[in-house]
């Protein structure tokens, strides 16, 4: 009896020290596992955007364009024009109407990382010489279009270059629902 009372002692002792050593979490992990939505300015989010990426994120800002002809975007901006993002129609969201420019938002959704680099650079080469080869107007539109578009890869390419990562990326939110604010 003496033998099974210790090896019990003994089994519950082991236990408690593992319990222990499990709820020890710094407090920085217990953030990441019961992370709360925090409400974010425009300018805020993009300080934070590479720790966010792939997260739900609450963001307020003022509208200052909506797609003319889907609706499906809209860019909101924060403490200057400068500082926007775009954010795409989803979730509730089923299009954002024009008369939301000017207007204060406050966006619920999931900030998205687009990485562009020399392969997809590539493939927008590739996809604007199928698109513009053998075709024009005989006024010339086509090859104003063709230069622009010519001149945004150079660009693409110098500031890539221009970079350690070997890509820039360009963020936006997927959005799930939003509110105006009057």
């Amino acid at each position: 009896m003496k033998k099974y009372l210790a090896i019990s002692l003994l089994a519950l002792a082991f236990i408690g020290c593992n319990n222990e050593e499990t709820n020890s979490e710094s407090p920085s992990d217990n953030q990441v596992k019961n992370k709360e939505i925090v409400l974010l300015t425009v300018d805020q989010l993009l300080d934070q955007k590479d720790k966010l990426v792939n997260q739900e994120v609450i963001l307020k800002g003022t509208v200052d364009h909506v797609c003319k002809h889907s609706g499906k975007r809209a860019f909101v901006f924060g403490s200057t024009e400068d500082l926007r993002i775009k954010i795409e129609a989803g979730g509730e969201i089923r299009g954002f109407d024009a008369d939301l420019i000017g207007s204060d938002i406050e966006v619920r959704g999931i900030l998205i990382e687009q990485r562009i680099d020399e392969a997809y650079i590539n493939q927008m080469e590739d996809s604007m010489k199928e698109n513009h080869d053998g075709e024009g107007d005989g006024e010339g539109h086509d090859e104003e279009e063709n230069k622009k578009q010519e001149d945004q890869i150079k660009k693409l390419r110098e500031e890539i270059a221009s970079t350690e990562k070997g890509y820039k990326s360009i963020y936006h939110v997927d959005g799930i629902s939003f509110t105006k604010f009057d």
